[in-house]
């Protein structure tokens, strides 16, 4: 069963209850003058519930948020748009075809409709899948962002890397000055490590910033060397 067929059969049974003690659902025209006269909001209730009843589904919040009731008329669509704001719900009014829809796609006040129509045990329900659906989203965000980093670091090493072996194999490391060539001997050493640990592995330890502007640097000194060939490169310094 789908979970707006759930939604519905709650319903039917509060509003059978509900006639089986003469308490039916009124006309528009009585709706409006009961409530008008009296400010009570069960006649809307009642009148939303029954329109749901009659034409109405929400979709599996596994899935998606939407709930929509679908009219005949734009004027019906405006004055059930009006109802259900008397509750603070945000609804807004499409077309489909010749007809008339009357939408919300919030869950928070999806969840709200549901309390509204004192459909009590679909709500539970609800929320309960709107907090596993969003603790799982959450922790996908943080898996796909702990991936990103992860695959930007390995990404950087491997340049790095790159870059230190052609310069020990076309000048060699020695050409270097002295703190980028024990970087670069210290990198080589310790391949998949971050900047911060390579940091505390330098005889005068620094830190990360220290770290990736001497690895830049010989970065941008294997690019020199590969856009001018193997020719001789002056005595880099600190």
């Amino acid at each position: 069963m789908s979970f707006s067929s759930e939604v519905k059969e709650e319903l039917l049974s509060k509003s059978r209850k509900l006639r089986d003690r003469g308490t039916g659902p009124l006309s528009r025209k009585q709706l409006d003058y009961k409530t008008t006269a009296t400010r009570d909001p069960s006649p809307c209730r009642a009148y939303i519930r029954e329109a749901f009843l009659k034409s109405g589904t929400i979709s599996d919040p596994n899935k998606s948020y939407r709930f929509e009731i679908i009219t005949k008329s734009e004027d019906e669509a405006a004055h059930l748009q009006e109802l259900i704001r008397e509750f603070d719900i945000k609804v807004g009014i499409t077309t489909r075809k010749s007809n008339y829809v009357v939408y919300c796609t919030d869950g928070e006040d999806i969840a709200d409709i549901l309390s509204v129509m004192e459909a009590h045990k679909s709500r539970m329900n609800y929320e309960n899948v709107k907090i596993v659906k969003g603790v799982r989203e959450n922790i996908n965000r943080k898996v796909n962002c702990e991936t990103a980093n992860i695959t930007k670091t390995i990404t950087a090493s491997v340049k790095q890397i790159e870059d230190i072996e052609y310069i020990r194999d076309t000048v060699g490391l020695d050409s270097l000055s002295e703190t980028l060539q024990e970087m670069a001997e210290v990198r080589l050493e310790f391949p998949d490590v971050t900047l911060q640990e390579l940091g505390s592995h330098l005889a005068t330890p620094i830190g990360k910033s220290g770290v990736n502007h001497r690895l830049r640097r010989i970065s941008k000194i294997a690019d020199e060397l590969r856009d001018r060939g193997t020719g001789s490169l002056s005595r880099e310094v600190h």
